[in-house]
């Protein structure tokens, strides 16, 4: 069975950035909102999160502060099924 995830580039790149904006409008639209104007002052998309996922974990201990860890997990939950080894840096980065 392939993990979802398991094609390098764009593909997971996208898929990655996907599954961000969903799980963050899951969480509510002016929280996704704001994370997207930190996230525009950055130059950075969603599917940008993938390279540069501290951009990310800046835009959510600024919006979260100590409960930053609530998106990172529901993030994380998320991705789940995608290959681990194409995303431990993004997980990484993202939960600092």
């Amino acid at each position: 069975m392939s993990k979802i995830g398991s094609d390098n580039g764009v593909g997971l790149r996208d898929a990655v950035g996907a599954v961000i904006e969903k799980t963050l409008v899951s969480l509510g639209q002016s929280n996704h909102d704001m994370i997207v104007k930190t996230l525009k002052k950055h130059n950075c998309s969603f599917a940008d999160c993938f390279e540069r996922p501290e951009i990310l974990n800046f835009a959510f201990k600024q919006l979260y502060s100590k409960d930053y860890l609530i998106p990172v997990n529901k993030i994380k939950h998320e991705l789940r099924d995608f290959n681990p080894r194409k995303i431990a840096r993004f997980l990484d980065g993202l939960s600092q």
